[in-house]
């Protein structure tokens, strides 16, 4: 028994494959997993433990109703977090490409950075490109990744709109401004005044639109930087020209919805003619109001679902196939001009945030809310990703937060927890170098120098100076020494020249006294 005992003891102490072996310091999946739950799931967690260790003192109906809400809330990717440290500064606009890799993020620092969830992990995360928005830092307004996702687009606080390749290495180029001399906006090339909102077709990487406070909605292709395919002029009921908030693309890119600084919301054709709108509400919301975000699903019927945020703390859902009223509306979720909105990706909730900090997932149904997510600062911009089923949120205090779950969603963040961090092993800090220059040596510091000068030499002898050409235009100097006459004078100094002769007389005179003396 004894010999057994000890053959165990000593198989125990066998490695169990070949190579360097991991060590289990708490960085596992499951404890990594852990370490990013959101407070809210934390406590969803107790509350369940609790339940099961509780006897039933409620009702069938109100058991049954409880769990229809714990469904819903189960269907929501708001188990994990993975918070990024983005910007110095208010993140305005965050985009994610159709893959649901990369993340761009816009901020009132006037940079857009680039982040790539597939190489960052637990301790590393950080972007691997910033952009400066324009030379003079404006603020950016807002960033988007075209359909395809090969290139995105950058609306800094100016009258000019940029184009990104995907990775963000190269500018493919800056959109053309208008003249603001002119007084007809259709005869404008660009906008002559700063862009507050950008909007891609979503069926084509080749059109996007933008607004701008020029009270101007424009049609551009992406490939042309010279000039606008159209321009539509947003007017009030009065028929004044008023600024433009908020634009976007209905779900099959057939309409443009777009929203002026009066509250007015507006439908067109995106065909055109942009003669006038196909629909208009002219208080959609209060007026000088600020409409922040519009957003679009599709409700089936060759219709669209659309809801509309405004910085007057309502936000309302329309339908596009009966567009007098609102369909449903909430108004206690405070917002600003940056305050975003999105749908699910099946359609079933609308996502918000408001200025105390707290991303709100309401029901279509009702716009009640599901869940409740705190991310501790003002909410700005929000989005939904269809592929990945993530919910990204950009926040004032320059944090980007990313919500998912382990379950239910694809790649994206889950692939930043999923990466094993990479450890340091203990044998890289036992051995060090000294580079300096007094860890040298002196033989060693004189034969580098030996070196260095052969080197030099080396260069000279592969590429001697050039000889003195001389100016273009002029004579050669060797052909002037040789035909001109007197041309050697040119280098001689004339005081030289009489001190020498005045050297000569002295001389004379001195021997004409002696001889008379």
């Amino acid at each position: 028994m004894s010999g057994t005992k000890d053959n165990e003891d000593a198989w125990s102490q066998l490695p169990t494959g070949f190579g360097k072996q991991q060590v289990d310091d708490g960085t596992g999946l499951d404890a990594r997993y852990e370490r990013v739950r959101t407070a809210e799931y934390i406590q969803r967690l107790e509350k369940l433990k609790l339940k099961e260790n509780a006897s039933k003192g409620d009702s069938e109906s109100e058991s049954e109703s409880e769990s229809d809400e714990e469904n819903d809330v189960d269907d929501l990717p708001t188990t994990h977090e993975l918070i990024l440290d983005a910007h110095s500064k208010t993140v305005t606009s965050v985009s994610l490409d159709p893959s649901g890799t990369y993340l761009a993020t816009g901020s009132t620092d006037g940079q857009v950075k680039l982040w790539n969830y597939n190489t960052m992990d637990v301790r590393l995360k950080t972007s691997f490109r910033e952009i400066e928005g324009n030379e003079e830092s404006h603020p950016i307004k807002k960033v988007k990744f075209s359909p395809k996702g090969d290139t995105f687009l950058v609306v800094p606080d100016t009258r000019r709109a940029q184009l990104f390749a995907r990775d963000g290495w190269e500018q493919i180029g800056e959109y053309v401004e208008g003249d603001m001399y002119l007084v007809d906006m259709k005869n404008t090339k660009g906008h002559i005044a700063p862009i507050v909102d950008a909007s891609w077709n979503p069926t084509t990487d080749s059109t996007f639109a933008t607004a701008a406070r020029d009270g101007t909605v424009r049609v551009w292709d992406s490939a042309n930087f010279r000039s606008q395919k159209s321009v539509i002029v947003l007017r009030t009921t009065r028929g004044s020209k008023a600024e433009a908030r908020a634009v976007s693309y209905s779900h099959d890119g057939k309409k443009i919805f777009a929203a002026n600084s009066e509250g007015t919301l507006t439908v067109w054709d995106a065909n055109g003619p942009f003669l006038r709108p196909s629909a208009t509400i002219s208080a959609a919301h209060t007026p000088e109001s600020s409409v922040s975000a519009i957003a679009c699903f599709d409700s089936g019927a060759n219709g669209d679902y659309i809801v509309t945020r405004s910085d007057d703390s309502t936000i309302k859902l329309w339908d596009s196939r009966n567009f007098k009223q609102p369909l449903l509306q909430r108004s206690n979720l405070s917002g600003s001009e940056r305050s975003g909105v999105a749908f699910s990706p099946d359609g079933r909730f609308i996502v918000g945030g408001s200025l105390e900090g707290n991303v709100h997932i309401m029901d279509r149904n009702d716009l009640t809310d599901i869940q409740t997510i705190s991310v501790g600062s003002a909410v700005t911009d929000v989005l939904w990703h269809p592929k990945a089923n993530q919910i990204v949120v950009g926040s004032g205090n320059g944090k980007c937060t990313t919500l998912f779950s382990r379950e239910k969603s694809v790649k994206g963040a889950k692939m930043v927890i999923e990466k094993t961090p990479r450890s340091r092993q203990l044998e890289d800090s036992m051995t060090t170098t000294d580079i300096s220059l007094h860890g040298l040596s002196e033989a060693a510091y004189d034969y580098q120098e030996t070196q260095k000068e052969k080197s030099r030499q080396s260069h000279r002898s592969l590429n001697p100076d050039k000889p003195n050409e001389g100016v273009w235009g002029t004579p050669d100097p060797e052909h002037v020494r040789k035909n001109v006459p007197l041309s050697s004078m040119v280098h001689e100094d004339p005081r030289e020249e009489l001190l020498k002769y005045a050297k000569k007389a002295e001389e004379e005179r001195r021997s004409k006294r002696q001889r008379t003396e």
